[in-house]
């Protein structure tokens, strides 16, 4: 449990610093005190989209490859000196996601679950950013657990989340669901679901389209950097006991878990252009298709998503809204491990508030 916190505190720190550092100056939050008739999110998002624009058409492109979100060596130099990554011109070439692009996203936006929001959310003309958040939070927010099942040994993400760049973070409209997007679980999610007792003894998720092993080689198991087989449709990560190397995976044609969860984004008018996105993580039994739980949640943007206020939120790892273990923070309370509630009373010790949204609640 110990090596499991220090990598999710470590691993929160550094990104999010990272992403920070690229994104630039962001506004403040003043949650429930804006001012309805100041710009919004999408106007400043538009005017500092057009300013890269011509700033681009002046410096040459950002090296291919060059990444903002770790600051270190040469990539320190270029991210902060370079008057290309100043320009960040990979700003203007992020693809805007489209929820129904794949078969996956389409029976995700597909599920009725018992308590859909309305198609009126509530916002009325003249309420701030902070208001209408404040809104959200309190009127549909939540973790809403419909049945449970103990003793469960497994679990399987229907619909993969694709690892986004500190330009695809930054970008207002560009993902799909940014409350719900965890960047370890797009990238190396065994240890978001794999360390029984208090997690799952294994994981599952459809095979990427590309895959890449983790970093530093010496530091994992020889299973994780396998190829998979051509006949492949699963990969499955199991046997974590806390210590890095003890993590493994494996390849199938069929999964083994019954109980799954998949994601979908909230659209609703007014949503983004005040800096609010939301999102809906949904449990379900795959035999039935039952829904046995939904968490619905809302972000709201300060210059990125990656480090930004959150509904609910997290709170552990020294106060992170969203940390390792976000998606399992639900799913274990639906689909129970053995030991899934001390799992949660132990981090539960560790959760600071937040001062500028717990306060007011």
């Amino acid at each position: 449990m110990a090596d499991r916190k220090f990598i999710g505190s470590i691993l929160a720190i550094s990104i999010g610093a990272g992403l920070w550092a690229c994104s630039g100056p962001v506004p403040v939050l003043q949650t429930g005190l804006g001012d309805a008739r100041a710009q919004t999110a999408g106007e400043r998002f538009r005017e500092r989209y057009e300013a890269r624009k011509r700033e681009c058409e002046k410096a040459p492109p950002v090296p291919e490859g060059m990444d903002c979100t770790l600051l270190i060596h040469a990539r320190k130099a270029v991210c902060q000196d370079s008057p290309a990554t100043q320009a960040n011109c990979n700003l203007l070439k992020v693809q805007i996601e489209d929820p129904m692009a794949t078969p996956e996203g389409r029976f995700a936006h597909s599920i009725a679950i018992p308590n859909p929001m309305p198609a009126d959310a509530g916002y009325r003309a003249g309420m701030s950013p902070g208001e209408y958040f404040q809104h959200l939070c309190k009127t549909y927010a939540g973790e809403f657990i419909y049945k449970t099942v103990d003793n469960v040994a497994g679990i399987r993400q229907l619909r993969l989340r694709e690892p986004a760049s500190s330009y695809k973070f930054e970008h207002l409209y560009a993902m799909e669901d940014p409350y719900g997007h965890d960047q370890e679980e797009a990238e190396e999610p065994g240890f978001q679901f794999v360390g029984a007792p208090w997690l799952y003894e294994f994981f599952e998720r459809p095979l990427p389209a590309t895959r890449r092993g983790p970093r530093n080689k010496q530091f994992w198991d020889a299973s994780m950097f396998a190829a998979p087989p051509k006949d492949a449709t699963v990969e499955r990560y199991f046997g974590h006991n806390g210590k890095r190397n003890s993590l493994k995976l494996e390849f199938d044609t069929q999964p083994k878990a019954r109980y799954a969860f998949t994601w979908r984004g909230i659209m609703r008018p007014a949503d983004r252009e005040l800096g609010i996105a939301g999102g809906e993580l949904i449990v379900l039994d795959t035999e039935t298709n039952e829904v046995m739980g939904v968490r619905r949640g809302f972000a709201f943007y300060r210059g990125s998503w990656a480090v930004t206020p959150l509904c609910p939120r997290y709170g552990y790892f020294g106060g992170f809204d969203k940390a390792t273990g976000f998606t399992a923070w639900h799913t274990t309370k639906v689909v129970r491990t053995p030991q899934w509630k001390e799992l949660l009373d132990d981090q539960e010790r560790t959760r600071l508030p937040r001062r500028d949204m717990d306060s007011k609640k």
